[in-house]
Parts: structure tokens; C-alpha cells; sequence
């Protein structure tokens, strides 16, 4: 009995079947599936150099002709076209699948339809070769790891009428600037700009050129991933960071040093240094709290400050006067706590800056560094 419904199913699937899947069918060297009135287009690996999307596709079943609007590029639909180094959207489209271009080498850039309004993940993930992305006024969304290993793209375009990104070089944030979504590019330092609190998830996922980042002060979290496989050699986390996520600095490979300010570690999972935890530079008499701690624990070399490590102008933010006896501090737009430090990285004292605020630290004679927050340092003669 169970075999007779089985076979009365089949039976049943096979008749409907042709109004169920959805035709396919080559035009103009690509490939379109018919989605309802719209049409979704791929490629194959072999695609030209050159290629231009129509705006809609006529398609015949044998019995009518129909014209369909192209609204989709499908997921992975040009994924390894390593040839393709200029493709003209249509007008029509409204959705470019994950991964659509990933691993297009050669692709140089690329206009994205002011109808689109979702950059969708890791759609142009391995365009090492691109160099200019343009999106519309309606973009709404973009996804995690989108720009991921675009390692020439110098130039993402959204323009002022967009109510909720802006894009600085290949940096994209929320139009309010308070959160860096995506970064990208050739750029092998970069400072993310004061007011920024929270660096996204993946935000500079696999940017294998980046060597240096220079945290801001008004950071308070890094969502997991945001670092995950960069170049990064070095860097100093500010106090104000409160949340570092899962992953946020695994695999970076070059990461041979991390400077930590906070005297009370946060907690973090055990994989967020994943891979490269070697020295980690702490607080004056903190070393042994970081060693109990879970996923700080992680590094091979846990240490405190010792000579002077790095020398950063602080002028911009900081006027530092020395003077006979002592060192006038001015804040200009920092904000934070400031750290005296002697010429063998003995901690002298800390004092907390208001922005616009002065004030004055008596110190003997001596050589001193003024570290201001772990962003910025120079060095100090008080006579």
C-alpha cells in the first residue's frame, strides 16, 4: 500500500513538475532563470572582459514570447570570472546574491543601480583589482565581510542623499559616524576618526595591507571579527573599549604586540587573539591580574611598559608645556586620562583631562613621556 502512494506521489510530482521549475536559458553569452515576470542573471568562469546586463530578456516557451525585466544577479553568479573587468548593471536591478563577484581579480569597478538596496555578504569578496564601488541614495544594507580582501579599493561612493551611510575613501559608516561599518583599500595605516563608538562586525576582515590602527578615545566596542586576518603588526586599545568580541583580532598573522590600559581586564573569549597571541603590554602592576584572566591569559608574553616604546606628535589634541618644576597640560578636543611616564617606563602619575580643561603636574627634573590614553605619546624635558 505504502509502495502505491509512493508511486501515485512520483506519478503526481512528474505531471506537475514543468509549471514548478523555473526555466533557464542562454542569451547574449549569459545565463537567465525566470523567476516569475523577472528574470535573475549568472555567468560562467569563462565570461568576457566586458560585460553589459540588459535591462530585460525576451524568453518563448514555444507558444508565447515574453519580455522579463532582470532584477537578480544570482548568489555566486559571477563568482571566478577571473577575466571580467567591467560589467554594466541594469537599470532594473533590485538584487545582487551573496558572493555574486567574488574573485573577479580583474574586475576595476563598478556602479551599483540606485534601485538596489542591500550590498549583500561577501559580494565582492577577492576583487583585489577594484578600485571604485558607487552606490545609490537607497542603499540600506550592508552586510558583514562585503568589501573583504578588496586590497586596491581606495574609493566607495554613496552619495550625500543617502539617509544612512557615508563613505570616506574606502571607509563606509553610519551617516550619524558613529559606527565604522566596512573598511578597504591599499592604505597600510589608518586612523579612525574621534566620535566613532563602535567598529562593526568584519569591518576590516582580511585588509591584509593594513599594518597600523590608531583607535579613538570614544571607542567603546569592537564586535567579533572587526580585525579578523589584517595586516596589523601592533596595536594600542584604548580604556574607553568596554566590549571586544569573538574573533575580533584572530589570524592576524603580523600581530606581534598589544597594549591593553585598563587596570580591570574586560572579559573576552578565549579565540579573540586566536592564532597570534604573543606580547601583551599592560598597566603598571596589572600583569599578574591579565594572567588569570580568561583569553588574556592567551599571550605568551604578558609585560608592563618598560623605556620608551613609541613617540606619536599629540599636537593636535594636546598642548604639553614643560616648564621649570613642572609640565601644563592643555586639552584642546582630547579627552581621557593622561599617563606620566619616566624615561624607563616607570609610571609616575595619572590624571584625567576634561576636553578645554588645563592643569598643571609638579615633576623633578627629568626626561618624561606623557602618554595621552594609548592613542597618541611624546616626550617631555622638565627642567
Amino acid at each position: 500500500m505504502k509502495q502505491k502512494k509512493f508511486l501515485i506521489a512520483a506519478i503526481g510530482l512528474s505531471l506537475i513538475a514543468p509549471s514548478i521549475f523555473a526555466q533557464t536559458f542562454v542569451a547574449g553569452g549569459l545565463q537567465y532563470t525566470i523567476d516569475g515576470d523577472n528574470a535573475v542573471v549568472k555567468a560562467n568562469s569563462k565570461a568576457d572582459e566586458s560585460i553589459t546586463i540588459p535591462d530585460s530578456v525576451e524568453y518563448s516557451d514555444g507558444e508565447t514570447q515574453k519580455k522579463y525585466a532582470v532584477k537578480g544577479i544570482a548568489a555566486s553568479g559571477f563568482l571566478g570570472c577571473t577575466k571580467l573587468k567591467d560589467i554594466v548593471l541594469p537599470k532594473t536591478l533590485t538584487n545582487i546574491g551573496r558572493a555574486a563577484f567574488w574573485n573577479c581579480k580583474s574586475l576595476e569597478e563598478i556602479d551599483i543601480p540606485e534601485s538596489v538596496t542591500a550590498i549583500n555578504p561577501a559580494v565582492f569578496t577577492a576583487c583585489r583589482s577594484i578600485k571604485r564601488i558607487s552606490a545609490g541614495k537607497n542603499l540600506k544594507y550592508i552586510e558583514p565581510g562585503s568589501f573583504m580582501q578588496c586590497t586596491s579599493l581606495d574609493n566607495i561612493e554613496i552619495p550625500d542623499e543617502n539617509p544612512y551611510f557615508k563613505a570616506e575613501g574606502g571607509t563606509v559608516y553610519t551617516k550619524d559616524g558613529e559606527t565604522l561599518l566596512a573598511h578597504a583599500g591599499s592604505a597600510e595605516s589608518f586612523a579612525i576618526p574621534q566620535g566613532v563608538k563602535t567598529i562593526a562586525n568584519s569591518a576590516f576582515w582580511y585588509c591584509e595591507n593594513l599594518k597600523a590602527v590608531t583607535l579613538p578615545t570614544s571607542l567603546t566596542t569592537i564586535e567579533q571579527d572587526a580585525f579578523n586576518g589584517s595586516g596589523l603588526s601592533t596595536v594600542s586599545i584604548p580604556q574607553s573599549v568596554e566590549t571586544i568580541g569573538d574573533m575580533a583580532f584572530a589570524y592576524c598573522k603580523s600581530l606581534d604586540t598589544v597594549k591593553v590600559w585598563w587596570t580591570n581586564p574586560p572579559t573576552i573569549a578565549l579565540t579573540t587573539f586566536q592564532n597570534n597571541a604573543k606580547t601583551l603590554i599592560t598597566p603598571a602592576g596589572t600583569t599578574g591580574t591579565y594572567k588569570k584572566t580568561m583569553g588574556w591569559n592567551m599571550f605568551q608574553n604578558i609585560t608592563e611598559p618598560t623605556g620608551i616604546e613609541s613617540i606619536k606628535a599629540a599636537s593636535k589634541t594636546l598642548n604639553i608645556l614643560p616648564q621649570k618644576g613642572m609640565i601644563e597640560l592643555e586639552s584642546l578636543s582630547f579627552q581621557g586620562k593622561i599617563r606620566i611616564f619616566s624615561a624607563t617606563g616607570e609610571s609616575m602619575q595619572v590624571i584625567t583631562l576634561k576636553r578645554g580643561s588645563k592643569t598643571v603636574c609638579s615633576l623633578s627634573a627629568g626626561i618624561y613621556i606623557i602618554d595621552a590614553d594609548g592613542i597618541s605619546a611624546m616626550k617631555a624635558a622638565v627642567k
